[in-house]
């Protein structure tokens, strides 16, 4: 069944056809909206920050002639758009990276979860966050969508603050996402704070790693 009869009947030799399908990558851009991505030291917030990264990724994704999503996630998936390619998809997609602002509580558990199930087809995943949650809840997840046989790029976003910890002043540091405060002295809780973001980063590399999730 796989000789060309046309060729065959030409020349009266025998070959074999062969086939190369191509098929469109999909890819699906799962930004984190919680209200913890609103933080910015500066400028840009962690949520404006991952909205570029995503956006360039969509561009990118969109001109090679393949196929961008978008789900934007806090405590549940707040928006999803389906993977598509073209200008008008790619405008779209932008559109609501800029419409969304962070707010509510981040859970891995009920929102990204929910997403693994409604992928059906198999696609590059690309996470944005933060991943402040337990860190067992993102093995959880992250082996949710390896099991569904995606690819999984983890993308986290971290101000440059919330990584030294570079505070002078005695202050009251609140919590974005339960409103908590407290008040304290940079600099004695500095060194035990710093100690504990590595291990945070730590667990979540060897988590990736586990997974085999850049």
């Amino acid at each position: 069944k796989y000789l060309d009869w046309r060729v065959f009947g030409r020349n009266e030799r025998l070959y074999i056809r062969q086939y190369e399908e191509e098929t469109s990558l999909r890819v699906h851009l799962l930004v984190d909206s919680s209200s913890s991505m609103a933080y910015a030291s500066k400028d840009l917030s962690k949520y404006q920050f991952a909205c570029r990264c995503a956006a360039c990724l969509a561009y990118i994704v969109i001109h090679r002639q393949d196929h961008a999503g978008l789900a934007l996630f806090d405590n549940k998936c707040r928006m999803l758009l389906p993977p598509r390619s073209g200008a008008e998809h790619l405008r779209l997609l932008c559109n609501a990276l800029a419409d969304r602002s962070p707010s509510d509580k981040s859970s891995f558990s009920s929102a990204l979860h929910q997403l693994a199930e409604k992928f059906s087809k198999r696609a590059l995943v690309i996470l944005f966050s933060d991943l402040f949650e337990n860190t067992e809840n993102l093995r959880s997840v992250l082996a949710h969508f390896r099991r569904k046989r995606h690819d999984v790029i983890v993308c986290q976003i971290l101000d440059r603050e919330e990584l030294d910890f570079s505070f002078r002043d005695i202050g009251a540091f609140e919590d974005l996402e339960s409103g908590e405060k407290i008040i304290s002295n940079p600099k004695e809780i500095r060194a035990g704070y710093q100690i504990a973001v590595q291990n945070f980063l730590t667990d979540c590399r060897g988590i990736c790693a586990d997974l085999n999730v850049e």
